[in-house]
């Protein structure tokens, strides 16, 4: 079984990492051959209950993170890349020494007949937030991808969804992310985390408490340590919403099931603590030491 479970390991690697969906498409063929191999294994095998349970749920949360990840490719992406910027006439430029009327940027757009002009780039630049220091930032995305950077004893909070979010670099903070797609995270601790996403990824968080509605429902960590994750409840005043908020955590750095990861515990939700503060304070300059909880 070792065998096996370094292939999983592999595929759940490399779903993360691809970047195409022809690659998606070879994984996923590599995961139903693994999955016809295990069901001929389990077969000639005397295999106790809880090995082949631990094999379905191991199937199961590749297929999970398979179809995540091909919701991602459905979305739109965006390539950015920055206005060109026209070089200045000098003195030694041959038509201004020949004192020629025409810039070298006109002739540079000219097109022979027939050819259609080329649009102009208006692609949108990244919303982006950095070097963030003591102090609350409301955010309002206009670009579908949002980058947080280098950010210390402050908030961050998103008035309104981004479509992927990339944060990094996040000491002594708060974060409230709303996000119709991916939500990445690195290089973070000593923080607190409120997050509503379609998939989330941690690596390198240490000492940070999360509450996470992830509608994958599953929440991939690697190199992390002391993690506390909450997800929201199922019911609103006693009522069932009939929304699965559950989450499964699946530690990298921990591939065994055999016994729990020691680099995160779940919590219940009531004891992630309150943000009614973060939220209604204003933006601006935040008192120092910090309101943190």
């Amino acid at each position: 079984m070792d065998h096996y479970a370094t292939r999983i390991q592999n595929i759940r690697h490399d779903i993360l990492e691809t970047t195409t969906k022809a690659g998606l498409d070879d994984i996923k063929r590599e995961t139903e051959a693994l999955e016809r191999a295990l069901a001929e294994h389990v077969s000639d095998s005397k295999s106790v209950g809880y090995e082949r349970r631990r094999i379905n749920e191991d199937m199961a949360l590749l297929y999970r993170l398979i179809g995540a990840k091909y919701s991602t490719f459905a979305e739109q992406r965006f390539h950015f890349s920055g206005k060109p910027v026209p070089r200045a006439l000098s003195q030694t430029d041959p038509d201004h020494h020949h004192g020629s009327t025409t810039s070298q940027s006109a002739r540079g757009n000219s097109r022979r007949p027939g050819q259609a002009a080329k649009a102009p780039d208006r692609s949108p630049a990244p919303s982006a937030v950095s070097g963030l220091c003591r102090k609350k930032a409301t955010l309002h995305p206009t670009a579908p991808h949002t980058e947080i950077a280098a950010v210390e004893d402050s908030v961050v909070v998103f008035g309104s969804p981004s479509s992927s979010i990339h944060g990094h670099n996040i000491r002594h903070s708060v974060l409230i992310a709303q996000c119709h797609g991916p939500v990445f995270l690195h290089d973070v601790c000593d923080a607190v985390i409120e997050v509503k996403c379609h998939q989330l990824r941690c690596r390198g968080l240490k000492r940070t408490t999360i509450r996470a509605q992830v509608s994958s429902g599953v929440v991939v960590i690697e190199e992390c340590s002391q993690l506390r994750i909450a997800t929201p409840p199922s019911s609103d005043a006693g009522v069932d919403t009939g929304v699965d908020t559950s989450v499964h955590v699946d530690d990298f750095s921990w591939p065994t099931r055999d016994s729990p990861s020691p680099h995160f515990a779940y919590i219940n939700h009531t004891q992630f603590p309150s943000l009614d503060w973060a939220r209604s304070a204003a933006d601006g300059p935040i008192a120092y030491p910090s309101p943190f909880p």
